[in-house]
């Protein structure tokens, strides 16, 4: 659906970009740097069998947020045996609900690896 949409209505090399070249990523711009990230590898507990867990009970509850999690350590296979049709249907649901670009972009792109088979 996408590609027809591109074919039907092209856009010109030379049309004006949505944005303004105003993002300052770097700190550059306004003068000051970019803080460094500390190494917290001390911190990592890697609970996933806890997250699992909390996660599958808010999911329950129709948390949006919780569903996404718990369709990525489905898709990835976190916390037990990878599952990714269900992954896809944890994703659909959080996209439902939430506005929130990884949750649409993980679905696209479970959706593209069923397209294969």
């Amino acid at each position: 659906m996408l590609e027809e949409l591109a074919n039907k209505f092209p856009i010109p090399l030379d049309a004006p970009s949505l944005f303004k070249n105003e993002l300052d990523f770097d700190g550059l711009k306004s003068g000051e740097s970019v803080p460094e990230i500390n190494d917290c590898s001390e911190i990592e507990k890697k609970e996933y069998k806890s997250a699992w867990e909390c996660f599958k009970q808010n999911a329950e509850l129709n948390d949006p947020f919780t569903k996404y999690w718990v369709g990525y350590y489905l898709y990835y296979g976190y916390y037990g045996e990878k599952g990714q049709i269900m992954a896809r249907k944890y994703f659909k649901k959080a996209t439902m609900i939430i506005i929130f670009s990884d949750t649409q972009c993980k679905y696209a792109v479970s959706l593209l690896g069923g397209l294969c088979k």
